[in-house]
């Protein structure tokens, strides 16, 4: 899910993509048993809402356990359409697009979800920056309204964090589109 499906509908994809997997549940057993079997290093993100991390020769797994009933209702629960797309690993994959991240996509524009999962974690209010900077699209004007106006909340996230996506966001391509809305 995410960025890795995003990245490779765009072309852009990394030689070895960070790749988030979506699993009905047990998210952080299975991933310990990867790292085992294949050798490679466990790390434990978030074991409440069972959340891992398997690094092997390279690669970077992310393991966490879906929310909701099903991957639709856990790709409801993102925070900008472009990174609500799935790619099912089945022997005939579907992507999966219940918000309308193709669509956005094409139209090269950014559109939140909802507003209360921008507010589940404020980091996702810069993090939209940062994607308009790397992918130079356009932002809805639903979605600039809510980073308005709960940017203040950026001081719940935590401040390594938000160096990471200031960092990411200044070295972008179309850093130079964007910087009159970070004031």
């Amino acid at each position: 899910v995410g960025g890795a499906v995003r990245d490779a509908l765009l072309g852009k994809s990394q030689n070895k993509p960070d790749l988030d997997l979506i699993v009905p549940k047990q998210a952080t057993r299975l991933a310990q048993k990867l790292a085992t079997e294949q050798k490679g290093a466990f790390v434990l993100l978030d074991e409440a809402r069972d959340i891992a991390r398997v690094i092997i020769k390279g690669w970077t797994l992310d393991f966490a356990s879906q929310m909701g009933y099903s991957l639709e209702d856990d790709l409801w629960r993102r925070d900008f359409r472009i990174n609500a797309i799935a790619l099912t690993l089945e022997n005939q994959p579907k992507l999966i697009d219940p918000t309308g991240g193709l669509a956005d996509l094409v139209q090269q524009n950014l559109v939140a979800i909802k507003e209360e999962n921008l507010l589940l974690d404020p980091l996702r209010l810069i993090r939209g920056l940062r994607l308009m900077a790397e992918l130079n699209l356009t932002l809805d004007p639903q979605t600039k309204t809510w980073i308005h106006k709960h940017h203040k909340l950026l001081k719940k996230a935590a401040p390594e964090r938000i160096c990471s996506e200031i960092e990411r966001m200044v070295n972008a391509k179309f850093a130079d589109k964007i910087m009159h809305l970070i004031q």
